[in-house]
């Protein structure tokens, strides 16, 4: 693996942009990752050759991602397999293990590696992550979480638990603006770290992170919080990749190039930018002309490099 910065990139592909164009890039700086939408494909044959196109165009170590949670958080819609969203499979009874196995292996033969999900988030109100999670109780989160992951495991595709540290109690919605959660540190704690500790000693690969402030554990957003991912790291022993969520959405405050370096800096290992091909540009001059520290891109090519192996060893 060479050291080369794109590697610590997701890109999505805008739609006003080419696909050639799009490719020239991603091949010059070494692309880590492209995540897909729908407005990137017609169905799923044409994801297929898609995703053939990218990984034929992009020298590994190089993966596909997309967000198929279920229900309506599915990126395609029709042509394979998809299961009702979390919440409806947890309430009614369903195999969560079964339903994520069999949607995993559709993705797994349409060429993607990595699935963004499960929802680890522990939710009770009628928040924007309710159908989307599992269950307001933590144990039920747990059990739905590691079913999640095994199916996920077991069909070939990388599993990724979210929203670090857990977005469950949020009354706002990142996409649109930054906010905080007031709670008493350790009733946060008790109550949604447990899932994603179900998550890693499942043996998940990915963990992505979301942008909100947690005034007791840091002023600083989670996102460029070293305190926070540290805690992910050591308390929780996670030794796998780190990905902050869309770097596009609303709660990220301030001058996109430099706050990636800033999110990097804090301990991410990918920064995920999901659109705006021009800023996708600037942000990985501004990697280049910065110079982001050699021990942090050190830790992260050895960690990417590890899962990357790892996939190619199972495939064989």
């Amino acid at each position: 693996m060479s050291s080369k910065i794109g590697h610590f990139f997701i890109f999505g592909i805008d739609e006003a942009v080419h696909l050639d164009d799009f490719i020239r890039f991603a091949r010059r700086i070494g692309l880590g990752g492209v995540i897909l939408f729908s407005h990137n494909f017609r169905d799923a044959k044409d994801l297929k050759e898609l995703t053939t196109l990218l990984k034929g165009e992009i020298p590994a170590p190089f993966l596909v991602y997309i967000d198929q949670e279920g229900g309506e958080k599915n990126r395609i819609k029709e042509g394979i397999y998809t299961h009702p969203s979390n919440r409806e499979m947890q309430e009614k009874g369903i195999d969560i293990q079964d339903a994520y196995f069999h949607s995993s292996a559709e993705l797994v033969k349409l060429g993607i590696d990595v699935n963004l999900a499960p929802v680890c988030d522990v939710v009770a109100m009628n928040n924007i992550l309710y159908e989307r999670s599992f269950s307001g109780r933590t144990d039920v989160v747990n059990r739905s979480v590691r079913k999640a992951i095994s199916g996920m495991k077991k069909a070939g595709i990388f599993p990724c638990a979210k929203h670090f540290p857990g977005l469950g109690d949020a009354e706002f919605d990142p996409h649109k603006s930054l906010g905080e959660l007031n709670l008493p540190l350790n009733n946060f704690l008790d109550r949604n770290i447990p899932p994603f500790r179900e998550a890693i000693s499942c043996g998940v690969e990915f963990i992505m992170t979301s942008h909100f402030v947690i005034p007791e554990w840091d002023s600083s957003p989670v996102t460029f919080s070293p305190r926070i991912i540290d805690f992910l790291r050591k308390n929780l022993h996670y030794s796998n990749i780190i990905l902050t969520d869309d770097m596009m959405m609303g709660a990220v405050q301030g001058n996109m190039p430099d706050v990636a370096v800033s999110a990097f800096v804090a301990g991410h290992d990918i920064i995920l930018i999901c659109s705006d091909f021009e800023m996708q540009n600037l942000t990985y001059e501004k990697f280049l002309s910065k110079g982001v520290p050699r021990g942090r891109t050190e830790e992260s090519k050895d960690k990417l490099l590890s899962i990357w192996l790892g996939q190619k060893e199972d495939e064989t």
